[in-house]
């Protein structure tokens, strides 16, 4: 592997703690779209929503809440692992996507839980911006099942 220039999963799977893997995921995919004009994202909270977000019939204000949960969940349980199954970059006009599979195991029940990240990147006047994030399946945070 080329470590100068690795690929996206290459790097999500350098990662060693799973709390940073949308930052992560975010801060690669601004550098894989690095041919089109952008600036310096505000990471990594400016781009936070504040939309709720179901958790097992609770709500969440938002993605940090759910950055939150997660880092409770791996110092409770440090046998925890996440793993990065694929990822994808596409752009179409002025809009970017950025997704991301992956999975999580180690849980005291046994029970796998896997979800998608997706991250919509816009362009605007002063460069690349996030729109929004949206959570898909429950983004393997520990409180879904496969």
């Amino acid at each position: 592997m080329d470590r100068s220039n690795p690929t996206l999963l290459e790097f999500l799977q350098e990662e060693e703690s799973p709390s940073t893997l949308l930052p992560t995921l975010t801060a690669r995919a601004i550098s894989l779209l690095s041919s089109r004009s952008f600036t310096s994202p505000f990471f990594p909270h400016n781009f936070i929503p504040q939309v709720p977000v179901n958790i097992d019939g609770q709500k969440s204000t938002g993605l940090q809440s759910l950055l939150d949960s997660y880092r409770l969940t791996v110092r409770d349980n440090p046998n925890l692992k996440v793993h990065v199954l694929d990822s994808a970059v596409g752009v179409k006009g002025d809009v970017a996507w950025v997704t991301c599979n992956v999975k999580s195991e180690g849980f005291a029940d046994g029970v796998s839980r896997a979800g998608t990240v997706m991250a919509k990147w816009i362009t605007t006047d002063d460069g690349w911006r996030c729109g929004k994030w949206e959570v898909i399946l429950g983004m393997a945070l520990g409180f879904w099942r496969v």
